[in-house]
């Protein structure tokens, strides 16, 4: 019954996923806004810190992943 809810649940969720945006159209309204006229500031500390971010979480995930088949092909 458990396994029942859950998977209804998901099933909900991903209709309510699948009514939002692609696209944030106000966000992207405001950013083009900002580059006409020419307001838009690029904060070079923010993207570096969001790039090494990410790739520390792909070597976590990818080392997790590698580690995880490993353990499996022992089984």
């Amino acid at each position: 019954m458990v396994l029942y809810l859950k998977a209804k649940e998901i099933r909900e969720l991903a209709k309510v996923i699948k009514g939002l945006p692609d696209i944030r159209e106000e966000k992207v309204a405001e950013l083009k806004k900002q580059i006409d006229q020419g307001t838009y500031k690029i904060d070079g500390k923010k993207i570096a810190f969001k790039m090494i971010k990410e790739f520390i979480l792909d070597e976590i995930l990818l080392s997790h992943e590698s580690f995880s088949i490993s353990k499996e092909l022992r089984l």
